[in-house]
């Protein structure tokens, strides 16, 4: 008892706090169902290995006529969630109305689908399920899944703590309508060859994709209601222009690849065109920085 005692005085004394208790995650990578809005709605969900309870969250939207499944091969993010032990959800959007593909209604045209409703309560879902951090939740999209990223920015107040769009905008009625939370930060990753989500230039108008801001003036247009500094430019290597701007809790970034057209950048994969950067590595990197320490 005495031993107790002492031992108790000098832990009170030493002004610590015992260590938070690690719980591991079940690993999974598994497709799951879940009916949300009268919807039956998929999602493969991938927790790996040496995962604990409070685990940051990782949303990974897939572009216009993919699916989930073909964004989780593409963008290889599995492997950088083996390394950093954080979950990682690829859901399934549904039908359009005009072609029959897979999309997420980002303010489109494509459908009266509640994307953001289903994102939402997927998340809650998952949190709740697994005990992940409630407070560590990111996204990142493709294309179409990067007007989404955009669109859940500006709908789902303050759920997010960084996005990562990955050649994709803002959709016109998402710009119009944007209600940006305080202290979002946004990693941003385009090619100047995109012809389909064009960066430098205005995008054609099909399906309510065109009439956004392009690229540059969306960034400077956020930088500026962020009330962030100017945006400084810097060569990230011979094909990358780099794009920053941040306060003490913000950034905003851009990475713009020269030439390189409307694809997920990867160096894991074959390509004839090297994009430069992993984007996954990158994405991830920048999610990071915003991680609590608790759950």
């Amino acid at each position: 008892m005495k031993i107790w005692i002492l031992f108790s005085l000098i832990f009170l004394l030493s002004g610590c706090e015992p260590a938070a208790e690690t719980i591991p995650i079940e690993p999974v990578d598994a497709l799951f169902q879940v009916e949300i809005d009268g919807i039956l709605r998929e999602y493969q969900l991938y927790i790996p290995e040496n995962t604990f309870e409070g685990a940051p969250l990782v949303v990974m939207l897939h572009g216009f006529t993919q699916t989930h499944l073909e964004l989780k091969e593409l963008s290889q993010m599995d492997a950088v969630a083996d390394e950093h032990s954080f979950a990682v959800v690829y859901p399934l959007g549904t039908r359009d109305r005009f072609l029959g593909q897979p999309h997420w209604n980002a303010g489109l045209q494509l459908s009266e689908v509640n994307d953001v409703s289903f994102i939402e309560t997927l998340i809650q879902t998952l949190q709740e399920t697994y005990n992940l951090s409630s407070r560590d939740v990111f996204v990142s999209g493709f294309s179409n899944g990067g007007f989404m990223a955009y669109t859940l920015m500006c709908e789902t107040n303050g759920l997010f703590k960084a996005i990562a769009p990955v050649a994709g905008l803002m959709s016109e009625a998402t710009a119009a309508d944007c209600n940006q939370p305080d202290d979002l930060s946004i990693l941003h990753i385009h090619g100047t060859g995109d012809t389909v989500v064009p960066s430098l230039t205005p995008m054609f108008p099909v399906f309510g994709f065109g009439g956004g801001p392009v690229l540059l003036d969306l960034l400077e247009t956020l930088r500026l209601e962020f009330n962030l500094p100017a945006f400084t430019d810097t060569p990230y290597n011979s094909l990358i222009t780099q794009m920053k701007t941040s306060s003490q809790n913000q950034i905003i970034e851009l990475y713009l690849i020269e030439g390189y057209g409307h694809f997920w950048p990867s160096q894991r994969r074959t390509e004839t065109f090297d994009p430069g950067l992993e984007a996954s590595d990158i994405i991830w990197t920048f999610f990071s920085q915003f991680i609590n320490d608790t759950p």
